[in-house]
């Protein structure tokens, strides 16, 4: 694996701990409102509410009395109120049937995600490159903690093991095979780590910046989402598929440039911050990397300037 492929791989990667930290990235918000398979609907308003001036037209006109026999005390003026006219941003904007699932589905996310801290999952990526045959899925473990920390190492097969650590400030992609570590400061990354693991970004984000197809089987909804316009993170199309009945991802893949690089998620464990605190794999000094005695350090810059 090239530099390119490993830093594309990277990039995926984040792309996919930005989905499975869907609680966090998505914010800790939600309309608690709906429940369950609830579709929210969302109406035109058909009949214009009539504005001030249309109810003067249609008033008829007062008619002068021929003749005033009495002095009358004049009655107390009414302050006539204006009927408002609703402004296009008051009006209730129309979304077909899939956008209501889709936005239905990133609510039930919010909320099924709302209170975890940290997460632990098994991991199974397989890249296919056009024209050539399927090589061998990479198995391996992730775990996250926060809205910056996570930890991806890849051991299966041995001969393709790598770690993946970041503590929020730097980024460490080690292969043990190749005997050196990429090295990337957060801060200075084409990709801005935070912008991946922070409120405005996940499942969301991408569904809002991409072309959206929904559907849906027995088991599973599957989001197709394929880029409006040239992102900094590229790719012709992202598929995600989420298990119905836990509301956790089942695969993620993502198509770029004839290739199709797939991630399964299996053992998916999510912690409370006071169940995090207990166990070992999430502390902090687990999110650092020392780099071995013998191992080359490559700044990350180095790679992009050289044409990867």
């Amino acid at each position: 694996m090239n530099g390119g492929d490993m830093f594309r791989k990277a990039h995926f990667v984040v792309l996919v701990l930005a989905l499975l930290s869907c609680g966090c990235l998505l914010g800790k918000g939600g309309d608690s409102s709906i429940k369950g398979d609830e579709m929210v609907p969302i109406t035109k308003e058909d009949t214009p509410v009539p504005s001030a001036d249309a109810d003067a037209e249609k008033k008829p006109e007062a008619v002068e009395p021929a003749e005033v026999k009495a002095a009358v005390s004049p009655s107390p003026a009414v302050k006539k109120t204006p009927v408002s006219t609703p402004t296009a941003a008051a009006k209730a904007v129309y979304k077909s049937p899939e956008e209501e699932k889709i936005d239905v589905l990133m609510a039930r996310l919010k909320r099924a995600n709302m209170d975890r801290h940290a997460m632990s999952a098994d991991i199974s990526v397989r890249t296919v490159y056009m024209g050539m045959d399927p090589g061998p899925a990479i198995k391996g473990s992730v775990i996250i903690k926060g809205e910056d920390k996570f930890k991806v190492h890849y051991t299966e097969p041995k001969e393709m093991e790598q770690l993946m650590v970041s503590d929020g400030e730097t980024l460490w992609v080690y292969t043990p095979a190749a005997a050196n570590v990429i090295v990337q400061k957060v801060k200075d990354a084409g990709f801005n780590l935070n912008f991946y693991i922070e409120i405005e970004t996940s499942i969301e984000y991408y569904v809002k910046i991409s072309n959206t197809k929904f559907s849906e089987t027995e088991n599973l909804y599957t989001l197709v989402m394929t880029p409006k316009k040239k992102q900094d993170l590229e790719y012709d199309k992202i598929t995600v598929k989420i298990n119905k009945a836990t509301l956790k991802p089942v695969s993620m893949a993502m198509d770029f440039e004839g290739s199709v690089m797939e991630v399964g998620f299996s053992n998916i464990v999510n912690y409370k911050a006071a169940e995090a605190e207990k166990e070992e794999k999430f502390s902090d000094s687990n999110f650092t990397f020392t780099v071995p005695k013998g191992v080359d350090e490559i700044n990350a810059g180095d790679l992009m300037g050289s044409g990867f």
